[in-house]
């Protein structure tokens, strides 16, 4: 990360790229749902990604020094290169994951009845992974572990109607654990019921309890 941060001002952009996918799926996102909710991007992003050339430019920076793969628009961050990135975040790390849950919530959040929702095919693997990841992290308020609740009930409910039963269920599932992670005299601050009427109706409850940031092996593939 130094040798980036020191390749001047694109190197910082590229340094700030790698964190910012620290906090996303590892499995693969595409470039094109970057773009998609600039808004909620870290500042330093925003500029970076209203152009596709040089989005393309920081990408090709970063697989020089071998932090990222990419396969057509997925971009890959390996789980080592993702540890390593948010351990030098230090104090930054709970502003960045609130980052990463606010372009969640704007990219996924009541996706089944919005006219600019991505295709089935541009939804990340691991998403619910992912999501369900981020609301472990320490320090995070009930407000943000609700709205992770929320966009996963929306992504579950949208996987269902696109026909992807599997990843559903493990969306709902994903909510459902997440919502009993919270503790109750937070849900009630926030006014959050204890589990929401898609959590009801997951079955197979099981409880997270690896030591990874995100889940590996099969679980990586939607939580």
């Amino acid at each position: 990360m130094k040798r980036v941060r020191a390749d001047g001002e694109e190197g910082s952009v590229a340094a700030e790229l790698l964190s910012f996918l620290a906090f996303l799926d590892p499995d693969g996102v595409p470039l094109v749902l970057l773009q998609r909710a600039p808004a909620s991007l870290p500042a330093m992003l925003r500029p970076l990604v209203a152009s596709r050339k040089r989005l393309n430019a920081t990408v090709g920076a970063l697989r020089r020094y071998s932090l990222v793969e990419r396969d057509g628009d997925q971009l890959r961050a390996h789980r080592l290169v993702q540890t390593v990135a948010r351990d030098e975040l230090r104090e930054r790390q709970r502003g960045l994951a609130l980052d990463a849950i606010q372009w969640a919530r704007d990219v996924f959040g009541y996706v089944a009845h919005r006219s600019d929702r991505p295709r089935v095919s541009e939804v990340p693997i691991g998403i619910s992974g992912q999501l369900l990841a981020l609301g472990g992290l320490p320090g995070l308020d009930a407000r943000a572990r609700r709205n992770l609740t929320g966009v996963l009930g929306d992504l579950s409910h949208f996987l269902l109607q696109s026909g992807d039963t599997m990843r559903a269920g493990l969306a709902a599932r994903a909510s459902l654990e997440l919502s009993e992670a919270t503790p109750q005299a937070q849900r009630d601050l926030c006014g959050q019921p204890a589990t929401t009427s898609l959590s009801r109706k997951s079955p197979n409850k099981r409880r997270s309890g690896g030591a990874d940031f995100y889940p590996r092996g099969s679980a990586s593939a939607g939580g």
